[in-house]
């Protein structure tokens, strides 16, 4: 072989290396990206002569501190004391299973003992899965419910269907009625994979037992929202149309138009909404639009249940989290009022934690939905007890606020 022939061979080689290379980067940013990973640093410090055993033990209290604290934001802190054993012995125990890696900060002996710093790496995804095996993951006890309201109207024959509607609309309409029947059961094997539960209305005859909002539409006041959510006990209300036309694409074929939002009942706010068109096969105009509905729901309906379910996960854990600074000296008994009323005055943000005190500084950790120049914009400044405190700072990461003479 001539050294132009083994030249050529070698940067083949070099270059498929580059490729496989490249591929498997890619391959693990991908996974990184989807494996949610969060950083927290704690110190502590503990009464006890042996290096060896105080090292030990201050590894496992901070792990098992900083670990309760996540499950609290996720969870909330009643549903935390409520199942703290379960919680103790089913995931905590386990704690390896979503903390892939520690690092040790250095043991400095104190008058009492030693003292230590920790930082854990700790996969949300891999906890917030830990928690929803056992039953515990949602804030609100027991699996979240949703109730549809999905109206069903059919412009080529000049019908329509909903459930809700009075009982002669029940008894007419059979094709309608099937397909209402049919996404009822697609619907709560859907949610029931991401461990919701959905209502089946008219399979339950809901109809007949409660009483029922007429022509309802997602621009319901805040106070109906909650009012109806209250009379089905669901945490979610799912409304939407499914609508059938004349095809101006096809020849004897038809246009689904499916149009679907969901609204968490609690504050109004949609949690998901997806709109979509497809055009049947041409044909008699109830067996095309059947069989064209039933190749795009599990797509559409899984889809739905993923928008839920990654809105539902998006409390405080799924907030950013940014440093509030207090510059100042703020007398120890309306330190915590002080958090309360921060919170009270953003409900963005989510929790507020201490991350060091000091007698003129407060840096507070909190959790919210919205960045730092939107928190800066509705907290200009912050009054309680007699105190006022205004905006000096802000940037992407941070808001400083000083104690106002």
């Amino acid at each position: 072989m001539n050294k132009d022939k083994k030249d050529k061979l070698v940067k083949k080689a070099l270059l498929l290396v580059a490729i496989i290379c490249v591929g498997i980067a890619l391959s693990l940013t991908s996974k990184a990206q989807q494996n949610q990973m969060i950083e927290r640093t704690t110190e502590s410090e503990i009464k006890e002569k042996n290096a060896v055993v105080a090292k030990r033990n201050l590894q496992e209290q901070m792990t098992e501190k900083v670990s309760e604290d996540l499950i609290k934001e996720i969870i909330g802190e009643n549903k935390f004391n409520r199942n703290r054993t379960a919680i103790a012995t089913k995931i905590i125990k386990n704690s390896s299973r979503f903390i892939p890696f520690s690092k040790m900060g250095e043991l400095k002996p104190t008058e009492n003992g030693y003292k230590m710093a920790l930082t854990l790496k700790i996969s949300v995804d891999a906890l917030q899965k830990m928690l929803m095996d056992q039953g515990l993951f949602y804030e609100t006890d027991g699996t979240p419910v949703l109730i549809p309201f999905v109206k069903y109207t059919d412009r080529v024959n000049l019908k329509e269907f909903s459930w809700w509607f009075e009982k002669e609309n029940i008894s007419t309409n059979v094709f309608l009625k099937k397909l209402n029947v049919l996404f009822e059961k697609q619907l709560k094997t859907a949610l029931g994979r991401v461990s919701f539960y959905s209502i089946r209305p008219l399979t339950l005859r809901y109809q007949n037992e409660k009483t029922i909002l007429n022509n309802l539409n997602p621009q319901l006041s805040a106070v109906e929202l909650q009012n109806l959510a209250n009379t089905f006990s669901a945490e979610i209300i799912l409304f939407g149309e499914i609508q059938f036309f004349k095809s101006t694409e096809r020849m004897d074929s038809y246009k689904l138009d499916i149009s679907l939002t969901a609204m968490q009942a609690s504050n109004n706010r949609i949690i998901a909404q997806l709109s979509r068109q497809f055009v049947t096969d041409a044909g008699a105009f109830e067996p095309v639009v059947e069989k064209k509905w039933k190749e795009v729901s599990d797509a559409i309906l899984n889809e739905l249940s993923n928008q839920i379910l990654e809105a539902w996960q998006k409390g405080s854990i799924g907030a950013s989290l940014y440093k509030l600074v207090i510059d100042g000296r703020i007398p120890i008994p309306q330190q915590e009022g002080l958090k309360v009323v921060i919170q009270s005055k953003t409900r963005e943000i989510k929790n507020i934690r201490e991350r060091m005190v000091s007698a003129d500084k407060i840096v507070f950790e909190i959790d919210s939905t919205i960045s730092t120049k939107e928190i800066a914009s509705r907290l200009k400044e912050i009054e309680f007890g007699g105190i006022k405190v205004v905006l000096d700072e802000v940037d992407d990461a941070k808001l400083v606020y000083k104690l106002s003479k």
